[in-house]
Protein backbone atom coordinates (compact mmCIF):
# COMPACT_ATOMS: atom_id res chain seq x y z
CA UNK A 1 0.00 0.00 0.00
CA UNK A 2 0.86 3.47 -0.33
CA UNK A 3 0.84 6.66 1.33
CA UNK A 4 -1.14 10.04 -0.36
CA UNK A 5 -2.45 13.35 1.31
CA UNK A 6 -4.79 16.17 -0.39
CA UNK A 7 -5.25 19.63 0.66
CA UNK A 8 -6.86 21.05 -1.96
CA UNK A 9 -10.62 19.89 -1.92
CA UNK A 10 -13.09 22.29 -0.98
CA UNK A 11 -14.58 21.39 2.62
CA UNK A 12 -18.26 22.47 4.54
CA UNK A 13 -16.28 25.90 5.28
CA UNK A 14 -13.83 28.00 3.53
CA UNK A 15 -11.25 26.73 5.46
CA UNK A 16 -8.65 24.64 4.63
CA UNK A 17 -8.89 21.26 4.16
CA UNK A 18 -6.64 17.76 4.40
CA UNK A 19 -6.60 14.21 3.80
CA UNK A 20 -4.52 10.68 4.25
CA UNK A 21 -5.42 8.39 1.65
CA UNK A 22 -3.66 4.65 1.83
CA UNK A 23 -4.24 3.11 -1.61
CA UNK A 24 -2.49 0.88 -3.82
CA UNK A 25 -1.75 3.27 -6.89
CA UNK A 26 -2.65 7.18 -7.32
CA UNK A 27 -6.32 6.42 -9.44
CA UNK A 28 -7.01 4.38 -6.23
CA UNK A 29 -6.19 7.27 -4.02
CA UNK A 30 -8.08 9.69 -6.29
CA UNK A 31 -11.28 7.10 -6.60
CA UNK A 32 -11.55 6.69 -2.73
CA UNK A 33 -10.97 10.38 -1.90
CA UNK A 34 -13.50 11.18 -4.07
CA UNK A 35 -16.07 8.66 -2.80
CA UNK A 36 -15.19 9.22 0.76
CA UNK A 37 -15.88 12.98 -0.15
CA UNK A 38 -19.32 12.50 -2.14
CA UNK A 39 -20.82 10.24 0.79
CA UNK A 40 -19.52 13.15 3.28
CA UNK A 41 -21.77 15.45 1.53
CA UNK A 42 -18.68 17.14 -0.94
CA UNK A 43 -19.00 15.45 -3.96
CA UNK A 44 -16.18 16.72 -6.87
CA UNK A 45 -13.29 15.70 -8.77
CA UNK A 46 -9.88 15.26 -8.20
CA UNK A 47 -7.03 16.14 -10.24
CA UNK A 48 -3.97 13.71 -9.80
CA UNK A 49 -1.68 17.40 -9.51
CA UNK A 50 -3.84 17.41 -6.26
CA UNK A 51 -2.66 14.33 -4.46
CA UNK A 52 1.07 14.12 -3.32
CA UNK A 53 2.83 10.79 -2.37
CA UNK A 54 4.37 10.41 0.97
CA UNK A 55 7.61 8.80 0.64
CA UNK A 56 7.30 6.53 3.66
CA UNK A 57 11.26 5.11 3.39
CA UNK A 58 12.41 7.77 5.18
CA UNK A 59 11.42 9.96 8.48
CA UNK A 60 9.47 13.13 8.04
CA UNK A 61 7.18 15.53 8.99
CA UNK A 62 4.58 16.77 7.11
CA UNK A 63 2.32 19.39 8.09
CA UNK A 64 -0.92 19.11 5.94
CA UNK A 65 -2.13 22.40 7.51
CA UNK A 66 -1.02 25.06 10.08
CA UNK A 67 -4.07 26.99 10.27
CA UNK A 68 -2.19 29.93 8.35
CA UNK A 69 -4.44 31.62 6.01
Amino acid sequence: MRVFTCTTFDGHWPVGTAAVIVAQNLDQAISSLEKALSEAGLPQKITPEDVKEVCITQAQVIILNDGNY
